[in-house]
């Protein structure tokens, strides 16, 4: 039976022994950048011994904590910066007890237990720790992962980013796919509500919450911890994954770093659909040092003060192809007689004879147009006709600076700083030759962190972050007057209404429209763009220490500020769907466009908002087997404000019909009276949020047979979340400060179709809800640790989480069904319900998801030479809205067919399986001679992943509904679409598929089918040379898609390409990788 013994009892014998864990939260609640120690001292007999003095000994850095055992006999330690410890237990009258290899990362909880026996010897007894063990305190669901495995395993850009891939619940793309957007969807959460940090500071960029804007090179990564569920109330913000990135700090011992990774087009296979490998050549560059701060003469900070930097840049030169499909030679005369289908003449409705349209039928624009077109090159399975290799210039400089010092015993603070600018010189796609344009994105982050230990049970907390990045795009110059497109604006641009200095222009640029054409490659969109944003974050932590509680409480106080343009089409943008003659190019040669659409002016706005949130935890020691986290945590999320006052929002309860202008049956509003800005209002008044945002939290983990090998641990939580400010941006596109008009059947030679400037148009909106329902997720879990050997901990559980009030959106202001519409006949604008208004694209809080998943975690070593790390997730997420459709676009079914937005998240991987290894081959690796030297001492590391594809949902992309825009519209599924015989040319059953009659929407289910699958290997080679003393290179090759296999990644799903049900994209084909890294 255990209990408390007085430290004074005589024994014979000194017994040591060391039982450490690891966790993300624990008895002492869990830390952004930081860990604890905790446990007892007992006697043999198993009585704990009170007022035992403990310490833990940095090995880097030398500083020591230290603590005295309660009445218990048990300590605590929190706030340890991340490293490597050495503990020890003394007492008068027993010898003294050290633990060796303590590794603490962030956010762990290690559990050290001292076993004494009393001698009247000065003896120290020594014992090493174990290298992992499983969590006995907390309910908490996470993965982590070294700087040291992240350095080992094969990486394809150094980025710290799509590793995350590697853990269990997570989706997105793959490791070593560098062409795709980074992102991560967690335990089926939108990957817009995650929480990216580094150091525990804010590193997101708010306007779409989309990944996060600086990536830390690898050089600097001491370590990553991806939170992945069920944790304590000190975290918050978003309901899916807090990924925290720590960086490198310096130690005693001076050391660095000099790093080169190189890759160019001989060392890269053919891509499927690339004719030719395109030249290429990357390098990566960078140097370390760290160490203790010395000035000679000055300051010797040994023990004190330490430093850590970084200096490197990635640059990259490459010939990047573009390909497409234009029209052909013959069809830019108008002699469509190859084309295989009938060119109708809108004039008879009959087909042109010969399917020739006459010379003086051409627009003189779309013949000015048509003569920039290249000629056709090119043929490939997917009806491409061109390709062009343009040569694009990248470079990222980057700059890291890290400094730790040690006031006392009680007090220290670091500093850290992180800047990088990515410059990027090219040509936007399809690569004509005037194409030419350029990026820039500078970005910086700093942190400042403070900790004070007030007392041996009261200790603090402190940080500040500032964030801040910025996007400039400088596309290419496209002028009207120089190419003879001189097409008139229906708002002229001028300096006095375009924001030449926002943009970092001189003069107001003034390009061609832009030309879409369905099925063709047309003339893009070319608009001089720019944004800045910063973050200033102040968060607070108090740690008190009282018997077998932890308490921690807090605070979180976030001050956000983006400058972002919310609408830049202010040159104009014609579209062409083939509406009148069947084809688009022949609807374009005759000039008759399907929709017009220009902004009348930039609106730049400079957003703010407040986010505050407090919390308290408990981390509850009940027994010695039991352990429940209970905490509570507030979020107050106001909407965002423009200190301008430019926001308007259109409010039903403001609009009065019997103020509503007259819309004519074409569209067109004739100045007969009404109400312009009828229901368009300052929305701050109108806001109706929620103060009170409470969320418990409730964590528990439980030994089951007290030997710390098998804990059954679980959990529960709420989690609210702050929506992105691309909504807000959006409201301030709204009048009187900018118009977005769109205009139907409209002349490319005349948008305005010959009316006067005293006739105007239907203006699209941007609203929000008033009804700001705070989002939240809400999560759970239980699962089963379990040692295996000494030193792997095989995980496995379900979890569960439920999405409620995100955002999605819709058109407030959509008419009826109607067949008019798509035959040219009448405006969708016509028969909308208020008049005088086009779309109304309503922003509210109904998006909805579910998520329930097993998932199965391996990780530990094997055996000296193998460490291994693996995960498996069978999972089901359905919600009713796409990935990002909450904010750049609404479904033509979201009012009249709700139930068929019900489906497959877009996201949603029902299986998938990543597995990475890291092997120091032992062959050889003894011998000192020259074979020894050449085919020993080699390191194996491996990244295998198997996933289902994602699935998608096949469009027309035509309005035939006649709602007024084409938002998603399905084909009519009229069989069996799936086939056993899948071919790149016919992945699956086309026939299968019908389009629409006029003025009805298919009831075609969403996201019933799916993409390619992936399997994929990468793999890497590396080996150490030593070169005296404490210096060692490293040489590495690395091979991504190892065994080259076709990886398919896309499919071609709208029904009016001629790429429908064609495979339209892979996976990269082989990268081979070259790397030396100089240590010391």
């Amino acid at each position: 039976m255990m209990g408390t013994r007085n430290g004074s009892r005589p024994c014979v014998w000194l017994v040591v022994c060391a039982l450490a864990t690891a966790s993300v939260t624990s008895r002492a609640a869990a830390q952004e950048v930081t860990a604890s120690v905790y446990g007892v001292v007992r006697d043999a007999t198993g009585l704990a011994i009170p007022g035992v003095g403990v310490q833990f000994r940095s090995v880097e850095t030398n500083r020591v904590w230290r603590a005295v055992t309660d009445d218990t006999g048990s300590y605590t330690i929190p706030s340890l910066p991340n490293g490597t410890y050495e503990g020890a237990a003394q007492l008068d009258g027993f010898n003294r007890a050290v633990v060796t290899d303590i590794v603490l990362r962030v956010n762990d909880k290690r559990r050290v237990v001292f076993v004494l026996q009393a001698s009247d010897l000065e003896e120290t007894v020594t014992v090493q720790a174990d290298l992992v063990a499983v969590d006995t305190a907390s309910g908490t669901t996470s993965s982590l992962m070294s700087g040291d495995d992240m350095r080992s395993l094969p990486s394809v850009g150094r980025n710290v980013m799509p590793l995350a891939m590697d853990m269990p619940g997570v989706a997105g793309p793959n490791t070593s796919d560098e062409r795709a957007g980074q992102w991560q969807s967690v335990n089926g959460i939108r990957p817009t509500h995650n929480s990216w940090l580094i150091d525990g500071g804010y590193n997101i960029d708010t306007g779409g919450n989309w990944g996060m804007p600086l990536a830390p090179n690898q050089e600097t990564v001491a370590e990553f911890r991806a939170i992945r569920g069920n944790y304590s109330a000190e975290f918050g913000t978003g309901g899916g994954s807090t990924f925290n990135i720590i960086t490198k700090a310096g130690s005693n011992q001076f050391s660095g770093s000099a790093s080169w990774y190189h890759r160019n087009e001989k060392l890269v296979a053919r891509d499927y659909f690339s004719p030719e490998t395109e030249p290429f050549r990357e390098n990566d560059i960078g140097a370390t040092l760290g160490g203790p701060v010395i000035i000679p003469g000055l300051y010797r900070g040994r023990d004190r003060t330490f430093f850590f930097a970084f200096v490197g840049t990635r640059t990259e030169r490459r010939d990047e192809r573009s390909t497409s499909k234009l029209p052909e030679m013959a069809y830019r005369t108008g002699d469509f007689s190859g084309l295989g289908a009938a060119i109708i003449d809108p004039q008879t409705g009959a087909p042109f004879p010969g399917n020739v349209i006459p010379a003086d039928r051409i627009d003189p624009f779309a013949r000015t147009y048509t003569d920039l077109y290249p000629d056709t090159n090119y043929s490939d399975t997917l009806s491409n006709n061109h390709t062009v290799l343009r040569p694009e210039k990248s470079d990222l400089p980057q700059l890291n600076l890290r400094v730790d010092h040690h006031f006392n015993e009680r007090h220290r603070i670091f500093g850290r700083y992180i800047y990088e600018n990515a410059k990027v010189n090219g040509y936007a796609a399809p690569g004509f030759d005037f194409h030419a344009n350029s990026r820039r994105s500078p970005r910086n982050n700093t942190v400042i962190n403070f900790y004070s230990i007030f007392t041996p049970n009261l200790l603090n907390e402190a940080s500040f972050t500032r964030s801040h990045n910025r996007i400039m795009n400088f596309p290419p110059l496209f002028p009207r007057d120089q190419f003879g497109l001189e097409i008139p604006e229906l708002v002229p641009q001028t300096a006095d209404n375009y924001p030449i200095g926002s943009l970092n222009l001189a003069t107001v640029p003034n390009p061609a429209p832009a030309i879409e054409l369905t099925n063709y490659q047309g003339f893009p969109a070319s608009a001089f763009w720019s944004n800045y944003q910063s973050i200033f974050d102040i968060k607070n932590h108090l740690t008190w220490l009282r018997g077998p509680h932890t308490v921690k409480m807090g605070f979180d106080y976030a001050y956000e500020k983006k400058f972002e343009p919310a609408d830049t089409n202010v040159f104009g943008a014609f579209d062409f769907d083939g509406r009148f003659t069947g084809d688009a190019y022949a609807d374009f040669l005759l000039g008759m466009a399907g929709s017009y659409s220009e902004s009348s002016a930039v609106s730049f706005n400079d957003n703010r908002r407040h986010a505050f949130e407090a919390y308290v935890d408990d981390s509850w020691e009940v027994a010695n087997r039991l352990t429940l986290n209970l905490g509570l945590r507030y979020s107050l999320f106001r909407p965002a404000t423009e200190p301008d006052g430019r926001y308007r929002s259109f409010i039903p309860e403001a609009y009065d019909p019997e103020a509503a202008v007259t819309v004519l049956p074409t569209g067109e509003i004739p100045p007969t009276g009404g109400d312009p800005l009828n229901g368009i209002v300052d929305p701050s008044g109108y806001w109706d949020y929620t103060p009170w945002n409470f969320a418990p939290r409730l964590g528990f983990s439980y030994d089951i047979f007290g030997t710390g090998r098998t804990a059954l641990r679980g959990g529960y939580g709420r989690y609210y979340s702050r929506e992105i400010l691309g909504a807000f941006i959006l409201i301030a596109s709204n009048p009187p400060f900018q118009e977005r008009l769109e205009l139907e059947n409209t002349r490319l030679s005349d948008p305005r179709r010959g009316t006067t400037d005293e006739v105007t148009f239907p203006i699209n909106l941007s609203a929000i809800d008033p009804d700001q329902r705070s989002a939240y997720t809400d999560q759970w879990n239980v699962n089963v640790q379990q040692l295996l050997g000494g030193s792997v901990v095989l995980e496995v559980g379900y979890v569960g989480t439920r999405g409620r009030n995100m955002m999605r959106s819709r058109d407030l202001n959509e008419g009826p069904l109607s067949a008019d519409v798509p035959a040219g006949s009448l405006s969708a604008n016509a028969l909308r319900p208020y008049q005088g208004w086009g779309q109304i694209s309503w922003r509210e809080q109904t998006y909805a998801s579910d998520y329930h998943g097993l998932q199965v975690g391996l990780d530990g070593r094997v055996q000296s030479n193998l460490q291994l790390k693996a995960s498996y997730t069978w999972s089901r997420t359905r919600d009713n809205a796409d990935n990002r459709g909450h904010i750049y676009g609404a479904s033509a079914y979201n009012n009249k067919m709700p139930d068929l937005l019900a489906g497959p998240a877009s996201f949603d991987t029902p299986h998938r399986f990543v597995g990475s290894a890291i092997y120091q081959v032992p062959w050889l690796a003894d011998r000192r001679d020259l074979l020894g030297a050449i085919a020993g001492g080699w390191t194996i590391s491996t990244i295998f992943t198997a996933e289902t594809g994602y699935p998608f949902t096949p469009t027309i992309g035509v309005d035939r509904a006649g709602l007024g825009a084409e938002r998603d519209q399905r084909p009519v599924l009229v069989g069996d679409w799936g086939g056993e015989d899948q071919t790149v040319d016919r992945w699956f059953n086309t026939d299968a598929f019908e389009m629409p009659a006029p003025g009805t929407l298919a009831a075609t289910p969403r996201n019933f089918m799916r993409l390619p699958g992936r399997s994929n290997w990468d793999i890497s080679m590396s080996k150490l040379f030593p070169l005296g003393g404490t210096a060692k290179l490293e040489v590495r090759v690395e091979a991504f898609n190892a065994f080259n296999t076709t990886q398919f990644s896309a499919v071609g799903s709208n029904m009016s390409d001629d790429e429908f049900g064609q495979v339209t994209d892979t996976h990269p084909a082989r990268r081979l990788q070259l790397g030396a890294r100089l240590t010391f």
